[in-house]
């Protein structure tokens, strides 16, 4: 584990890059909790050039991060495709080392597109799940209304069949109505998964970010982690959270390109105009705001654990509205 120190110098390299790539900010689930507001679809020609470009002029780079986002990326899987393959060749012609990871809710998933994504070096995956079938279906379903679990639960047995290298962060959601649902999420996962090391566990709080039905929606009164961490301990791996854990928003060398080209630092507070940062032009030249640029990355020069760790509300208190 890194310490913190060590994590900002990696923050400052300029020979490495951390690309956050809304391929779409569309998604077939309408979760009752989501923040986006499904304005924005598939990245065009123009922005996907940009990102070729940008990537081929970065002479000085020695390694490159890109995790795919969204929206939900396999709604966009020929962007991801078309995109994932320049970068693994490119790299690999120039000597760079590569990785990639995708957040993706599991339901498109299918063992073929999975295997596409491997070959192409996407070797972490992050996959949401909200109890069992019948509260995870309750909040994490289609836009028809129709459940989203059996398929996620399918995609997630035919990856534990194959013998991929790749690892999976199972991020568990509780709020006050489903938490009992979550000892019998993970009887089922342990069934499922038993002794495979690639899955693993860590539970979240819904918290209230941003989604109109914040003001009906019964998030959690108490931190239940460390008691389903518990339970989930010998039955399938837990991943905790670093003691000190350095969010990507405030890296100097991390940046999300939405699909409209604009530039953010954070993936979360998408409505806020302090983070917008600037647009990626078709040449890949990258046009900052280097006032707002700054507010976020400040915490890498401070000793504030808690700003370090999330610095959107040192951000936030010199804001200049919302988007």
């Amino acid at each position: 584990m890194f310490s913190v120190n060590s994590q900002v110098v990696s923050a400052l390299r300029p020979d490495h890059l951390e690309l956050i790539l809304f391929v779409t900010e569309r998604c077939p689930f309408r979760c009752t909790y989501c923040y986006q507001q499904f304005a924005l679809g598939k990245m065009p020609p123009e922005v996907q050039i940009g990102i070729r470009r940008l990537i081929q002029t970065r002479t000085d780079l020695t390694s490159l991060m890109v995790s795919w986002f969204g929206g939900e990326p396999l709604a966009a899987l020929d962007v991801v495709r078309s995109l994932g393959r320049f970068f693994y060749r490119e790299c690999d012609s120039r000597d760079i080392d590569y990785s990639s990871a995708i957040t993706t809710n599991g339901y498109l998933l299918s063992e073929e597109v999975f295997r596409e994504l491997v070959r192409y070096g996407v070797k972490r995956f992050q996959i949401t799940l909200d109890g069992d079938e019948e509260h995870h279906n309750a909040t994490r379903h289609l836009a028809s209304g129709a459940g989203s679990f059996a398929s996620i639960i399918n995609n997630l047995l035919l990856m534990h069949n194959s013998d991929h290298d790749f690892s999976v962060s199972l991020r568990v959601h509780y709020h006050r109505d489903n938490v009992n649902s979550i000892y019998t999420l993970i009887d089922q996962l342990a069934d499922l998964l038993r002794g495979d090391d690639r899955f693993v566990l860590y539970f979240e709080a819904v918290h209230p970010w941003g989604s109109p039905k914040d003001d009906s929606f019964p998030f959690a009164k108490a931190n239940y982690g460390e008691l389903l961490a518990k339970y989930a301990q010998g039955k399938l791996g837990v991943a905790s959270p670093p003691p000190s854990y350095l969010c990507y928003a405030c890296k100097a060398n991390s940046l999300a390109i939405r699909a409209n080209g604009r530039i953010a630092k954070c993936t979360v507070a998408l409505k806020t105009a302090a983070n917008d940062i600037g647009y990626l032009k078709e040449s890949g030249e990258i046009v900052v705001d280097n006032d707002r640029f700054r507010r976020w990355v400040s915490p890498l020069f401070g000793t504030s654990k808690a700003d370090q760790a999330c610095p959107l509300p040192s951000v936030l208190k010199g804001a200049d509205g919302a988007v």
